[in-house]
């Protein structure tokens, strides 16, 4: 508004580098598409957001930043090539109608996760993300091939008895 836009891009960016996000992306965008450099501006953000991708090892910000723009095919290629990180249950959520057996298999981190610790407060979690993934599998098609690995990890984890009464509670295979 006081005829700067390179400025106001300069900042946009420079809090784009300080908090990446979809929220910092949506700002840079907007005001890009005020002076007529959206195309620039969005290529920027996505290049910067592929390099700190790649630095944390995960895709977690390009996940978040192509939710924001409806675009779950770019969601999923970034969760395909780099992991989804933290962003897993919002892209878990947004596929779950569309594809749920991919939706359900974001879940497997969390479950080997909790699985990995003989610890009675990860059971709970360990039956409810296998009755997210029974629902999505079933919604495929496809729950008999998890019914097999439930009672398989019944049969590997047989010695947890606060497990099995989690999975017993929960009316898993």
């Amino acid at each position: 508004e006081e005829g700067r836009p390179d400025d106001a891009l300069t900042m946009l960016r420079a809090l784009f580098e300080r908090e990446p996000g979809a929220a910092a992306y949506k700002v840079l965008l907007g005001c890009a598409l005020r002076v007529g450099e959206q195309e620039s501006q969005r290529d920027w953000a996505l290049a910067r957001a592929r390099a700190l991708s790649d630095r944390v090892g995960n895709g977690a910000l390009l996940v978040e930043i192509a939710m924001s723009e409806g675009d779950l095919e770019a969601a999923w290629e970034a969760a395909d090539d780099l992991g989804a990180g933290q962003a897993w249950p919002a892209l878990a959520e947004a596929t779950a109608d569309t594809d749920p057996a991919r939706a359900a298999e974001l879940y497997r981190g969390q479950l080997h996760d909790a699985l990995g610790h003989a610890d009675k407060r990860s059971y709970r979690t360990v039956a409810a993300t296998l009755q997210t993934m029974r629902r999505l599998y079933a919604a495929a098609g496809t729950a008999d091939a998890l019914d097999a690995e439930i009672r398989e990890i019944r049969s590997t984890y047989k010695r947890r008895p606060g497990l099995m009464g989690e999975l017993d509670r929960a009316k898993l295979p």
